[in-house]
């Protein structure tokens, strides 16, 4: 029985590589077509590259799903532990407060230390594009400030996964967010920042608000959450 399973895995996906593959392949075959051109397309080009990254990242994801299904039923046999071997896409909240949007995750960014991070970006902007077609997502079009809130359970000393502002979750996490509720993720369109919160959990929030809104949030009791901000207080 155990190997019918992995011959069942390998026949999906393999299988899921070969589609994906063909289509990829159909894709650079057209950027071939094109390039010798005397007068080449650039944006058609660009967007075969665009479609190449997309199907790239939907294969890495359409295995991954199959992966989790393979798990599920090594699990059900007792061959394996529960946990999956991996970190899998956090799940979210959204909420419109006022003229904010307020998103929470179910875990504290950044979800990995190393490895492939676009299932993060993936996740997020299908969830998001879903939304966006049921109509239930705001758009801000002034500019406004974006602020990672990451709660951290100060007594388990959580914080110290946190790494550098351009860690590549976070980035992919503002992007997905330009996408659907800015108009850009230029210094002319938001102002970024990170503040850390200590508290009894783990988890990421994020707070998209209009400038008035976020330079209240900035003066709020809440930036002393960040431990430069207290020692500064008491050392003026």
């Amino acid at each position: 029985m155990q190997e019918n399973y992995v011959n069942e895995l390998e026949t999906i996906v393999m299988g899921t590589i070969e589609d994906r593959g063909e289509k990829i392949g159909k894709l650079i075959g057209k950027i071939h077509a094109l390039l010798p051109l005397e007068k080449t397309d650039g944006e058609a080009v660009y967007g075969h590259l665009a479609d190449i990254i997309r199907n790239t990242e939907l294969l890495v994801n359409e295995v991954r799903e199959e992966v989790i299904g393979f798990h599920g039923k090594l699990e059900l046999l007792g061959l394996v532990q529960g946990e999956l071997p991996y970190s899998g896409p956090p799940g979210f909240s959204l909420e419109v407060k006022g003229r904010g949007i307020y998103i929470l995750f179910d875990a504290m960014l950044p979800f990995l230390l190393k490895g492939y991070v676009y299932y993060l970006h993936d996740g997020l902007d299908r969830k998001l594009e879903q939304m966006a077609r049921d109509g239930k997502l705001p758009k801000i079009r002034e500019r406004c400030g974006v602020v990672f809130l990451h709660h951290y359970h100060a007594a388990t000393g959580e914080m110290r996964s946190l790494r550098d502002y351009d860690n590549l979750e976070r980035r992919c996490v503002l992007n997905v967010l330009a996408r659907h509720f800015l108009w850009g993720d230029s210094p002319h369109q938001i102002v970024s920042m990170d503040v850390l919160a200590p508290g009894d959990s783990n988890y990421t929030e994020v707070r998209i608000l209009p400038i008035p809104e976020f330079r209240e949030f900035v003066m709020s009791e809440e930036m002393e959450y960040t431990p430069g901000v207290r020692n500064a207080n008491k050392h003026p």
